[in-house]
């Protein structure tokens, strides 16, 4: 289980003989769960699944070179998924991968970094942000965000939960 991720301007993962540059690859035969995170400005997809099954929701996938979520062979299913402004779509198979999507979302994420940020601070949502508070609530407790913060119910979509108090710039 992977809970409140950041992944940016990931390189070359070494695991993959493609070469793909994603912010997430899961390639494992057990089913791979992916809670709450924010993958962005990845030099190809935001989330790749390989082999296997995994589940990514409240997650951010925006800003890729290539393609928001990418699945090869296996099955991804996204839900409360924002997926937004990757350089070639939203998402792509191959050799007979599968990505569901339900409960989507196209809207620019307005992270207070801007259109480029690049400390985990600035993947923070502005309060004017379409994803405070729109995920779906998973009912496990108190997750932690990448502050360690609890997220509230319903949660935001991200790593980052929206806090009262929280600033509008970095």
């Amino acid at each position: 289980v992977f809970e409140s991720v950041i992944a940016w301007g990931n390189g070359t993962d070494t695991r993959n003989s493609l070469g793909d540059q994603s912010g997430l690859h899961i390639d494992e035969t057990t089913a791979g769960v992916v809670r709450h995170a924010t993958l962005f400005g990845n030099g190809t997809y935001g989330y790749q699944q390989g082999t296997g099954t995994s589940t990514g929701t409240n997650v951010i996938l925006a800003g890729n070179r290539s393609y928001g979520a990418r699945a090869v062979v296996g099955t991804l299913t996204l839900s409360y998924a924002d997926i937004y402004g990757n350089a070639t779509g939203t998402t792509t198979t191959a050799s007979g991968g599968t990505v569901n999507a339900t409960n989507g979302l196209t809207s620019a994420p307005l992270f207070v970094g801007g259109a480029s940020p690049d400390t985990t601070q600035e993947f923070k949502l502005l309060p004017s942000s379409a994803l405070r508070r729109t995920g779906l609530d998973l009912n496990l407790g108190n997750i932690q965000d990448n502050g360690n913060r609890a997220f509230a119910h319903p949660p935001s979509i991200g790593a980052w939960e929206a806090a009262s108090g929280d600033i509008a710039t970095a």
